[in-house]
């Protein structure tokens, strides 16, 4: 199972992620467009990404800064949304 923390709209780190889990390329697509913060702002490319790897995660979704658990659709409405 793969999971994935999402802090300030932004990815913070993932776990469970094996080169064969269908999330893995999805991440790797992410992680070629994204800067080395969390802090960093999301383009709409990048939140693009964001969302398609939140649909292959088949774990866990934490907001970091709540500790709460998140479904898909709110975890994608919260990067969408971000900052917005």
């Amino acid at each position: 199972m793969a999971d994935i923390t999402l802090k300030w709209g932004n990815l913070k780190g993932w776990s469970g992620f094996t080169k064969e889990h269908p999330a893995y390329r999805a991440g790797e697509k992410f992680l070629a467009t994204a800067g080395s913060s969390a802090m960093e702002w999301l383009n709409d490319e990048q939140k693009a990404l964001l969302c398609d790897l939140i649909d292959k995660v088949d774990g866990t979704i934490t907001n970091d800064w709540t500790g709460e658990t998140m479904s898909r659709d709110e975890a994608k409405a919260y990067v969408r949304d971000y900052a917005a």
